[in-house]
């Protein structure tokens, strides 16, 4: 008599969380630079097979995204491969040998295509053709363009301009739903400076597709274009890694306030930040929906950091991410946001540092939304600020006391940490992340943490060492002296990261972590470096099997299992 699996008879809710979890170890959603549709169906194709409700849980995850390759190099491939089939892709169904069309389960559409093949009307002719001719997407909503670009096209620019536009129709036929467009060029590290005209023009067409624009680059070929207000009009992404013209992004920046939600620029020339709040008549600039803020970038002028009494420009900021000296003699990033910041990280060096203290930025509850805060290296600011590293880790502290997510860098010694985190000095139980990368620490300065910190659950340091033995403790009495003097302390600690690699003695690694799994009981998780992984585990394997720690195997294996998985997600 058959019986049922029992994955066949699990709860919908279950099925659900397991069809998430697969779809979400893939890595083309929200990545959208390496897009594998061929991967993407792997993973979810054994779930198909497993019963009804699999089915009806994956089967639209499935076929929801669908990547397009028009370009005419792709079109040969594809042929001369499959001549049966003819243009014929094999994400259009859900297999070849189901026979029907999945267009209508489409949510999101990725099409790849070179820049020339749209100008000369190849990318039209192509989806002109079986299986494209005619066919639409009824509910996509997202469209992803992959352009690859073209450094010679000066011989078609008599056609260029109508082919764009009749393209840009066909797209809009293809997917008359679509209310978000992600345009993402492909150069290979190229920058053609010749296309970069014509490319503008077929980018100005597509800003009129949806209601939503997200445009990201890796070069400066597009800010060589004409930047007219009424043509990016629906911008709300932009993200530019680039090594000149940064002060044409800015510009793009400026003339995009009302309606982008997302800055990230990362260039290595300086970046004018002054001209993202003041324009060039002088008046002021806001953003009234951005949300994130991320510029990676020298200062345009270190030397003089200029204030803007009374703008606000960023009054619905969530997140501010600034990679290096905070660029302004003011406030100006933090005004009128008090309410809405959740994330920031700023190196501040004691000009900073002197502005927050004389405009009194943060108080203790000045930031309720606050969760994370990175405030760069304690070294910065001493001597001129702090007499003691300990008084400048104090100080950082008390930027948003509530944040549950906490990063210092600098170096102090293992017992300045863990006395900072006291309840002595202050109340910081609510950190659940914190990550301490510079900071030497031995085995008792990370118990002294967690004991101080109920509710952390990861933790980054360096690699550690024992330290100090207690007073009549041998190495080998050192797991009965853990049990008898801890009992069990961090009950929700989770996950050591060790951060950095070349580990100089696995031993002593070794043996922190496991003296430290015998008191933490939810203590799953040391992860490493990719390069230590492979020998920690064998270090970890022998030192379990060891009499030190023979008696306590049992209860230290799970370190072992989840060790070779590698790094697991953060617990927030």
């Amino acid at each position: 008599m058959p019986t049922l699996s029992p994955f066949q008879t699990l709860p919908l809710l279950i099925v659900q969380l397991i069809v998430n979890h697969v779809v979400g170890s893939s890595r083309i959603l929200g990545d959208g630079v390496e897009i594998n549709s061929n991967e993407y169906r792997v993973l979810l194709r054994p779930l198909l097979c497993v019963c009804h409700d699999f089915r009806a849980i994956a089967y639209p995850r499935y076929c929801g995204f669908f990547k397009l390759e028009l370009s005419s190099s792709s079109h040969h491939e594809r042929t001369t491969q499959y001549p049966l089939f003819g243009l014929f892709d094999f994400g259009y169904r859900v297999h070849n040998d189901l026979g029907y069309p999945t267009h209508h389960l489409v949510k999101e559409l990725v099409i790849e295509l070179d820049e020339r093949d749209i100008y000369s009307g190849n990318a039209l002719r192509i989806l002109s053709l079986e299986p494209y001719g005619g066919c639409a997407f009824p509910i996509a909503r997202i469209i992803t363009f992959l352009v690859i670009l073209d450094e010679d096209v000066t011989a078609l620019s008599l056609l260029i301009e109508s082919n764009v536009l009749t393209f840009v129709q066909r797209i809009k036929q293809l997917a008359p739903l679509a209310s978000k467009i992600r345009i993402r060029p492909h150069d290979f590290g190229r920058v053609p400076e010749i296309s970069s005209f014509y490319f503008g023009s077929l980018v100005s067409q597509l800003f009129h597709l949806a209601i939503r624009i997200e445009y990201e680059h890796s070069s400066d070929t597009i800010v060589s274009m004409e930047l007219q207000p009424d043509v990016i009009r629906n911008l709300v992404l932009m993200k530019y890694t680039c090594k000149s013209s940064v002060a044409l992004v800015v510009q793009l920046a400026r003339q995009s306030a009302l309606t982008l939600q997302s800055i990230d620029i990362d260039s290595e020339q300086d970046i004018d930040f002054a001209g993202l709040v003041q324009d060039v008549d002088n008046s002021y600039v806001t953003y009234p929906r951005l949300i994130i803020l991320k510029l990676w970038g020298p200062s345009h002028n270190e030397l003089q950091r200029p204030a803007f009494n009374g703008a606000v420009p960023f009054p619905c900021l969530r997140s501010l991410s600034i990679g290096y000296d905070y660029p302004f003699g003011d406030d100006t990033f933090f005004r009128g946001n008090a309410a809405s910041l959740e994330c920031l990280e700023v190196w501040m060096d004691n000009s900073t540092v002197s502005m927050l203290h004389r405009l009194n930025v943060f108080t203790p509850s000045s930031h309720p939304k606050m969760q994370c805060v990175k405030t760069g290296d304690l070294d910065g600011v001493l001597p001129d600020t702090f007499a003691t590293a300990a008084e400048a880790m104090r100080f950082y502290l008390s930027v948003a006391p509530g944040a549950c997510v906490r990063e210092i860098k600098g170096v102090l010694s293992g017992a300045e940490t863990a006395l900072a985190f006291s309840p002595s000095f202050g109340d910081y139980s609510c950190i659940q992340v914190l990550s301490l990368p510079f900071i030497p620490l031995t085995l008792w300065n990370v118990v002294d943490l967690i004991k101080s910190l109920p509710l952390l659950s990861d933790l980054f340091t360096k690699y550690p060492s024992i330290g100090e033995l207690p007073s009549g403790i041998t190495l080998s009495e050192l797991p009965d002296y853990m049990l008898s003097t801890y009992a069990l302390i961090g009950e929700r600690f989770r996950c050591w990261h060790l951060v950095f690699y070349r580990a100089r003695n696995l031993y002593d690694i070794a043996m922190c972590v496991l003296l430290l799994a015998l008191v933490c009981p939810n203590f799953d998780y040391a992860v490493t470096d990719p390069d230590d992984r492979k020998p920690f585990m064998k270090q970890m394997e022998e030192t379990i099997a060891s009499n030190e720690f023979k008696q306590y195997a049992p209860r230290l294996q799970r370190l072992l299992f989840h060790g070779w998985q590698g790094r697991p997600t953060i617990s927030r």
